[in-house]
């Protein structure tokens, strides 16, 4: 059965595989040069990724059903996982977020990140606190509904570890679809090495283009099926950064 938002989708132009440099400097021309606001094309992004998981609720032959447990990192992946949060909840699918960075929450209140994050609360989306997996989850020998990973971007990095890395590892082998949004945490977008660790993702949900790194390396045994978003853009730019 046909997922009706990625038929939506579909009206977008959709470049070739990029380097995630490129499609910063497309985040940033629209954000700078069209003075559209970072925390819109934030909105856009986990929208439409709402829009996709709400979709294949319907089809009998996708693994992923809720509930949706979210699990967010410190940065502006973990701020797609907010919004995320609000449009399922406003779809009446149920959800929670693990919040697995340091302290009670992302530590800029007015980023984009932490302006979702506030307004998860202030909807009284549940929000558990856990910079590692709980023992009730490591327990538990069924999991029920799928797991969103919204842990890091493709601005990372660094090698994984600690708490994310122990995140990382028990998505992998929790038996739980697994749908990570823009790239799989731990994988780099450019190369498709690992840094020490990646999320093995049943699908991925990836913004604007494919990443180079999703067909090199390690990157196929990672990203699973890759469904292509648009966040809006403008066209011209898009096309304009392939001539």
């Amino acid at each position: 059965m046909p997922n009706p938002a990625n038929d939506l989708n579909s009206t977008y132009f959709v470049p070739p595989p990029q380097k995630p440099d490129q499609i910063r400097e497309w985040d940033r021309v629209a954000i700078e040069d069209y003075k559209i606001p970072g925390i819109l094309l934030m909105e856009n992004a986990g929208e439409a990724c709402a829009r996709y998981l709400i979709g294949e609720l319907q089809n009998p032959d996708s693994p992923i059903r809720a509930p949706f447990h979210i699990v967010c990192g410190p940065g502006n992946n973990g701020g797609d996982g907010y919004v995320i949060a609000r449009h399922l909840q406003n779809r009446n699918a149920h959800c929670e977020i693990y919040w697995i960075g340091s302290g009670s929450g992302p530590s800029d209140a007015t980023s984009d990140a932490g302006i979702n994050f506030g307004i998860c609360e202030s909807m009284e989306i549940s929000i558990h606190r856990e910079p590692t997996p709980p023992r009730s989850m490591l327990d538990s020998e069924l999991r029920e509904g799928c797991f969103i990973d919204a842990i890091f971007g493709t601005g990372l990095s660094r090698e994984v570890s600690g708490g994310y890395q122990e995140w990382i590892n028990f998505l992998n082998r929790s038996g739980s679809p697994i749908v990570s949004i823009d790239i799989p945490s731990g994988l780099d977008g450019e190369s498709g090495k690992l840094w020490g660790c990646a999320v093995r993702a049943d699908k991925t949900l990836t913004f604007v283009a494919e990443k180079t790194g999703f067909h090199s390396e390690q990157g196929p045994g990672h990203t699973g099926e890759v469904v292509t978003l648009g966040i809006s853009i403008p066209r011209r730019e898009l096309e304009k950064g392939l001539q």
